[in-house]
């Protein structure tokens, strides 16, 4: 043989070697370590940018199918068939583009990656202007969060003024991101008669009129010096956060901003105004 078609002998060896590799059921390290290779170049998005393989949020869990191609499943998965049994069509998504969907041939795959991205942007805008910058594990930020976008770096986490969560459970000291967004419309909403704002801390009181989550609430309050009320969209808010004056009509009680401009600035004294701060008090 001549020497000229070693070099190509060699070529087509390595690519055979590869190829068996990749398509063998087996778990072997060098197996694992291909399919790992193929999972860290694949998805990627740029905003955010996934350094790791990472599911969308929602219940999806990761798994490679039989010859190691990467998707994200929210339903059973199926250990010795490597498949996503979910009916859901937005149930399963891919880690590379152009997937033709095993339970639809004539669909594609959407990608986990852009799944990821378009949650990401629908959650920041949830972000309130104070602390921006949303991370996928709930949070917005102060700061960028760290490289993966998952959590805010440790900076902001050591200090509970510098995040907020989407949602709870809360920690001791930590805060709803809508409560942040509430206190800056609160702010703004104060009648020109009474524009500073203080905090009012609910306690027993609150406790034993509405419940255990009405206790320990800052509650925005427009204060002067014989006068008070508090603004209508912290009302509300806390109606549905709290349970905090959830009897109350807002037009209508003495202690919404409303209610007390009803009464000292347009002076109507027609309308009849519940004048009793708690329920039942």
């Amino acid at each position: 043989m001549s020497s000229k078609w070693i070099p190509f002998l060699f070529v087509f060896a390595i690519l055979g070697i590869v190829l068996v590799i990749v398509l063998r059921d087996d778990k072997s390290l060098i197996s694992k370590f291909v399919q790992m290779l193929s999972r860290n170049i694949e998805g990627f998005a740029p905003q955010p940018v996934l350094e790791n393989p990472r599911c969308p949020a929602g219940g999806y869990k990761f798994f490679s199918d039989k010859i190691g191609d990467s998707f994200c499943c929210r339903g059973p998965i199926n250990p010795y068939t490597h498949t996503c049994t979910t009916s859901d069509e937005m149930g399963l998504c891919a880690f590379r583009p152009n997937i033709i969907d095993p339970r639809n041939r004539h669909r594609i795959l959407p990608l986990c990656s852009d799944m990821i991205t378009k949650n990401h942007v629908t959650r920041q805008a949830s972000c309130p202007g104070s602390l921006p910058n949303y991370a996928s594990i709930g949070k917005c930020c102060l700061n960028n969060p760290d490289l993966d976008d998952y959590d805010c770096i440790s900076s902001d986490n050591a200090n509970k003024k510098k995040y907020c969560k989407l949602q709870g459970p809360l920690a001791p000291g930590e805060q709803l991101c809508s409560s942040v967004t509430m206190i800056k419309k609160a702010a703004n909403a104060c009648p020109s008669q009474i524009p500073r704002m203080i905090y009012y801390r609910t306690g027993s009181r609150e406790v034993a009129a509405y419940g255990e989550n009405a206790g320990n609430v800052n509650v925005p309050v427009c204060m002067g010096m014989d006068k008070m009320c508090i603004p209508d969209v912290a009302i509300t808010h806390l109606q549905k956060t709290n349970g905090l004056y959830k009897d109350k009509k807002i037009p209508t009680w003495a202690y919404s901003c409303s209610g007390w401009s009803t009464t000292n600035v347009q002076k109507d004294t027609t309308v009849k105004m519940d004048t009793t701060y708690l329920r039942n008090a």
